[in-house]
């Protein structure tokens, strides 16, 4: 078992073997030796981008790895993604240099009990109501980060436009909901059913 513990889908883990090469993100980088993959409760799933990595590594492996969550994992929404991009491109010359993955939008995000998006939630419900849930927050929380960084969506130009247009949060809802039907959730004691586990950082040195 391999254990993802902490960032996200930012991750880019690539592992060569002589036949094959893959770079991973979200999946752990023991895939190709059968090894299943759990997120711990610190670990932020990206459920958007998995589909991509999961059928890019079936169609070099043939075999569809077993993923594990923690039911209190902290989800990453589009929106996280979206104003992650925004607020550093409004930062202009004194950008930080982030990601644009949406990693410190779901942590302040999920700073307030009410916005959090578990994978338990995103598994439990329909597309539709994922959907709804997502636009919930868009008009909860998004204001709140606007008003912090004093952006409005009218100058936002392209960001601005895809926060403002629920076809996006329909259509990442679609894709949520299917990418959880391969997540398993599990409670963190499972972990003794293993005899070897491997713990995987965001950075992947020398792995």
């Amino acid at each position: 078992l391999v254990i993802r513990h902490n960032g996200g889908a930012q991750a880019g883990h690539t592992v060569d073997l002589y036949d094959k090469s893959l770079v991973f993100h979200q999946l752990s980088s023991g895939s190709f030796r059968f090894a299943d993959t759990f997120w711990a409760d610190t670990f932020l799933p990206d459920f958007f981008k998995l589909p991509d990595e999961i059928n890019a590594f079936e169609q070099i492996h043939n075999y569809k790895p077993k993923i594990f969550s923690s039911a209190k994992c902290r989800c990453i929404t589009v929106d996280d993604v979206l104003m992650n991009m925004a607020i550093e491109t409004a930062r202009g010359e004194n950008r930080h240099g982030s990601c644009g993955m949406g990693i410190n939008e779901a942590k302040e995000r999920s700073k307030h009990s009410e916005f959090i998006l578990s994978p338990k939630t995103i598994k439990s419900i329909s597309a539709e109501a994922l959907a709804n849930e997502l636009k919930r927050i868009r008009s909860e929380f998004l204001p709140m980060r606007l008003k912090k960084y004093q952006l409005s969506l009218e100058h936002m130009g392209e960001y601005g436009e895809l926060l403002n247009n629920d076809k996006v949060l329909n259509n990442a809802a679609e894709v949520m909901s299917k990418a959880a039907e391969n997540i398993e959730i599990a409670e963190e004691s499972f972990v003794s059913n293993y005899d070897e586990i491997v713990f995987e950082g965001a950075q992947g040195l020398l792995l």
